[in-house]
């Protein structure tokens, strides 16, 4: 059953900020365990199905490929391919779906949805015996603190640029320069706007600062969250975690020490017009945030 009490630890930052390095700096905390990009909307269906039946074609295939192939919708398929990032396989998923069933959980609505993501949050919190889950979230805030209504979130902020850079060079984004400056300036916005009414729940990082100064940030981190400070988190690229295990997109950046080197890529890696692009949209919040 969903439990209010939780306090889960809830990432967002987007695509390309550095999510996924604070998602496993956090996983390296000995009294946290993190699963990365887990979105419950990813398991929504439009139309209801036999959900029992679903979770029995899942249990005994021989790969995650072939659970995925078994998915209702192509989005389904996208989280399972994504078990492993928490340390999970098909035949976990099986149960877990089953267990989810029989209480009642529908994958027809959100918090049905929601109550699957987080028991695999929890088996894998199980299997690495720590005291909190977390999980790398996608931007539906509002519908997160419903169902966890003391869920604290981080969201990491990075130069808008950069993320520009990062997302044109990176993976198969093809991002649009003025659509990802409106995301960009809103999507912070958004998390400013919740900070001011859940200032205990919600802690904004800069990704240049986490990248320069990562001793005081992470304290700063561990503070916000109620968390001893603890060496091992920035050494997490020497130790066994799930995601390592994985052919996650950020893995050659989070298999090494942290970095400050992708500060200020944009300046070689866009071109003049999209730097003024982005800065006709964004200007006034990037020099919020101190981005010239």
């Amino acid at each position: 059953m969903l439990n209010s009490d939780l306090r889960p630890i809830l990432v967002r930052g987007m695509s390309r900020s550095g999510g996924t390095l604070l998602c496993t700096l956090l996983d390296a905390h000995p009294d946290v365990s993190f699963s990365f990009e887990l979105y419950p909307n990813l398991l929504l269906l439009e139309q209801p199905i036999d959900q029992m039946a679903l979770a029995r074609s899942f249990a005994g295939t021989s790969s995650l490929k072939e659970a995925a192939a078994l998915a209702p919708t192509p989005r389904f398929g996208t989280f399972i391919n994504r078990l492993p990032r928490g340390g999970l396989d098909a035949d976990d998923f099986a149960e877990l779906l089953k267990r989810a069933t029989k209480e009642g959980s529908r994958l027809t609505e959100l918090k049905g949805c929601m109550r699957v993501m987080q028991l695999c949050c929890e088996l894998k919190q199980s299997r690495d015996q720590t005291q909190r889950w977390g999980l790398k979230c996608n931007n539906a805030v509002e519908a997160y603190l419903d169902v966890f209504p003391n869920a604290q979130f981080v969201d990491i902020i990075r130069d808008g640029r950069d993320v520009l850079a990062s997302q044109k060079n990176t993976g198969a984004f093809n991002p649009e320069v003025s659509a990802l400056a409106n995301s960009w300036m809103k999507t912070h916005q958004k998390f400013e706007r919740l900070r001011t009414d859940y200032p205990d729940q919600i802690m904004i990082i800069r990704y240049e600062d986490l990248t320069m100064r990562p001793i005081e940030t992470t304290q700063e981190l561990c503070n916000f969250l109620n968390l001893p400070f603890v060496n091992e988190m920035l050494q997490f690229h020497e130790m066994d975690l799930t995601v390592f295990k994985t052919r996650h997109l950020s893995l050659n950046r989070i298999t090494k020490k942290i970095d400050a080197t992708k500060i200020g890529r944009w300046k070689t890696e866009l071109t003049q017009e999209e730097v003024a692009t982005f800065a006709e949209i964004a200007s006034e919040f990037m020099k919020e945030w101190g981005y010239e």
